[in-house]
């Protein structure tokens, strides 16, 4: 499902894009405010790239976190083989120590563009109603 949604968010912004470039001279014709039909596109597509390129590092970090190592740990614990658990763990957590300073390095950034995502939606509810 997780793929399925990014398939059709890139979709969906290849749409706003093509919308964006190709009805620039008559959307900058109708006067609006604060931004011409043509920015809010543009800008729209722009937030949304950086948002898909966010949720591939999300994921490739979460994958990271959770690699065959970390999986097969858990499942020798629950066999009750634990020093098999165990060496399985120690193989895996370079990889896990790496998902999770990717995940907190995209983290601030992901929230940063999810406020101005939300303002620029504003904006866009602006136009409008103009």
């Amino acid at each position: 499902w997780p793929l399925l949604k990014m398939c059709i968010s890139f979709g969906l912004s290849m749409c706003t894009c093509y919308i964006a470039l190709s009805n620039m001279e008559a959307s900058d014709a109708c006067p609006t405010s604060p931004v011409s039909w043509s920015t809010l596109f543009l800008g729209q597509s722009v937030v949304s790239f950086v948002c898909l390129a966010f949720m591939l590092l999300m994921f490739w970090s979460r994958f990271l976190i959770i690699n065959k190592h970390m999986i097969a740990a858990g499942l020798y614990r629950e066999r009750g083989d634990d020093a098999a658990a165990a060496r399985s763990t120690e193989a895996g957590m370079a990889d896990v120590q790496r998902g999770g300073k990717i995940a907190a390095v995209v983290a601030c950034p992901f929230l940063l563009l999810a406020m101005f995502a939300f303002s620029w939606s504003i904006i866009g509810w602006v136009v409008y109603a103009n």
